[in-house]
């Protein structure tokens, strides 16, 4: 037996160690299994789950028999302090470098404010300061109310109990820091605690807010329009702001200056910096954080007496924030970025479509089981802010195999969840993801949007400039445009470019009842694809030269002067086919 155990000290040192640490490394084992399970099926936040359940599964199975009967691992040893053990061990521990030189000083937390601060957005702080401050005041409610607790009912020094306060403002990088600069002696157990219920904890906010809020304040929808600030605006407060902060709050200064300088790059649209920020550091980041915190998940760490006041006070601090941030109706949110390549869509985007789309369904089961009489107001939302290319041609296959998931899982919503399109300014919507737009309940478009299959260039480089001249703006617009696409009933809704008339749109497609939803598809149905067929034999018998022939079809008088009319004006005397489906 002896032998055994030597040939494998993975099993050897559980049979060495006392029977507690023995039972908590399994159970670790099993749980680290468990949140990595849980990420990958995107119920918890895969980014952080999926290394953090790794680690924390081999820093636990992975023990060995070290100098001198010693128990340890070859992973990471958080307790070493002297100056020599600690060069030793940076030799040998492969996560030992990125914990002391990134985790224990604060660089981190750091990173991950960088990324933060380039994907923020400060409009509305400028545009409603004292709002801002009310809703961040009840973000960190729980912080406060944790902080007295610590110090009255536990009797905590005031540092370690607004250390481990912090985690009721749901900022992982901030409790880190705050941990690492107030009380470094609780840094390891509060950086596990935070990030296990920053994860786990949301998953019953549901529950929380069952039980102690009366169900007639529940769902009641706040209308808030994101307010237009000048980008040379943003800036200076950027810069001013930094300065301000650094001045008044020095020990800070390394956080502030990450979140601003982030901000900065922003709104400079400084595109390089931002995208390293935005796609390199932050996911560089996030994936050791959560690596680093699972191998910091070890037995003899989290049978720590502290690790149980932080647990209590934890759980205090978020579900106080918790309540103080009661959202409405459940709504999903894809939202495609066209400076990343154009928005193309590849294999890991459409993954995350895909995703987005099972979070929606599973939403909408649990509505139906909880709330069968009242699931209209319950049922959930999805919402795709398309601006895209189409596929990613140097992933070919994939790409498309993307778009075919994505497809796939939208028949799946058909009678249970509407699915809402937004198409604005910039690129619009091109290609594979035409199709997509097309498949979903409602499309929301502004003037400048645009919606095809075949993108300008595109069918200029095929055809040639003489059937299609993708120079010509104009042309584009009358083609792809949002006023054309109203005109046709291929968007069923048009309104100002800006975010609060998109979002305002979703505020009232929220209240409608879903067959009311259904009754705006363009296809989905024999009656529809019948009604699209008439279309293509109108175009046959019509043979238009260009788009404005099709609108005199239909009624306008002057089609030459609705490209030039405001919105407004447009609405008002525009003419529209006639849908012969209701």
């Amino acid at each position: 037996m002896s032998v055994l155990l030597n040939l494998f000290p993975g099993i050897g040192t559980l049979a060495a160690s006392e029977p507690t640490i023995a039972v908590a490394r399994i159970f670790l084992i099993v749980f680290g299994f468990v949140l990595a399970y849980m990420g990958f099926t995107r119920k918890l936040e895969p980014l952080i789950m999926v290394p953090m359940g790794i680690g924390m599964i081999c820093v636990n199975a992975g023990v060995l028999f070290l100098e001198s009967g010693a128990i340890g691992t070859l992973i990471l040893d958080p307790l070493v302090t002297g100056t020599d053990d600690l060069m030793n061990i940076l030799q040998v521990n492969c996560l030992q470098p990125i914990y002391n030189f990134t985790f224990s000083n604060g660089l981190i937390a750091c990173l991950v404010f960088m990324g933060i601060g380039a994907r923020s957005e400060i409009s509305f702080l400028l545009a409603r300061p004292w709002t801002s401050i009310i809703i961040a005041l009840f973000a960190e409610l729980g912080t406060f109310v944790a902080l007295v607790v610590g110090i009255v009912a536990f009797g905590l020094p005031a540092e370690q109990a607004a250390a481990i306060a912090t985690i009721g403002g749901a900022d992982g990088p901030m409790v880190l820091f705050t941990s690492l600069i107030m009380a470094p002696e609780l840094f390891v157990p509060i950086s596990i605690i935070a990030y296990l219920y920053l994860s786990l904890t949301y998953g019953g906010y549901p529950y929380l807010i069952k039980l102690l809020v009366p169900k007639k304040y529940r769902g009641i929808d706040v209308e808030v329009y994101p307010p237009e600030v000048p980008q040379r605006t943003k800036f200076i407060f950027v810069v001013v702001a930094c300065a301000i902060l650094c001045l008044l709050l020095p020990m800070a200064a390394p956080l502030i200056m990450s979140f601003f300088i982030g901000v900065a790059v922003k709104e400079a649209q400084i595109l390089p910096y931002q995208k390293l920020l935005e796609e390199g550091l932050t996911y560089f980041s996030t994936f050791f954080l959560g690596l680093t915190l699972g191998t910091l998940c070890e037995a003899s760490t989290i049978l720590n007496p502290v690790v149980i006041t932080i647990l209590i006070l934890g759980i205090l601090a978020l579900a106080v924030s918790g309540v103080g941030l009661i959202g409405t109706r459940p709504v999903f949110v894809i939202s495609q970025e066209g400076k990343f390549i154009g928005g193309a869509v590849g294999e890991v985007h459409g993954a995350k479509m895909v995703s987005m789309f099972r979070l929606a369904l599973q939403s909408y089961e649990i509505a139906k089981q909880k709330h069968p009489d009242d699931l209209e107001r319950y049922r959930p939302m999805v919402v795709i802010s398309f601006e895209t290319g189409g596929v990613r041609l140097h992933e070919a296959n994939a790409g498309l195999l993307a778009h075919a998931e994505v497809m796939d899982l939208m028949q799946d919503t058909k009678g249970k969840v509407p699915v809402i399109a937004m198409i604005g300014s910039k690129i619009g919507c091109f290609g594979g993801m035409g199709f997509v737009a097309a498949a979903t309940d409602v499309i929301v478009m502004s003037p400048q949007g645009r919606l095809g299959l075949t993108g300008p260039e595109v069918i200029e480089q095929e055809m040639g400039k003489d059937e299609f001249n993708a120079a010509d703006k104009s042309l584009i617009s009358r083609t792809t445009g949002g006023k054309h696409k109203y005109i046709l009933q291929d968007c069923n809704e048009l309104v100002d470019d800006k975010i609060a008339a998109f979002r305002q749109s979703l505020v009232d497609l929220s209240k409608m009842g879903y067959e009311e939803i259904c009754r705006m598809r363009r296809i989905g149905s024999y009656k529809l694809v019948q009604e699209q067929i008439g279309l293509v034999n109108l175009a046959a018998d019509l043979c238009p030269s260009d788009s404005q022939d099709v609108w005199a079809h239909y009624g306008n008088a002057h089609p030459e002067q609705l490209p030039e009319l405001e919105l407004s004006e447009f609405l008002s005397c525009v003419h529209r086919r006639e849908r012969e489906v209701d």
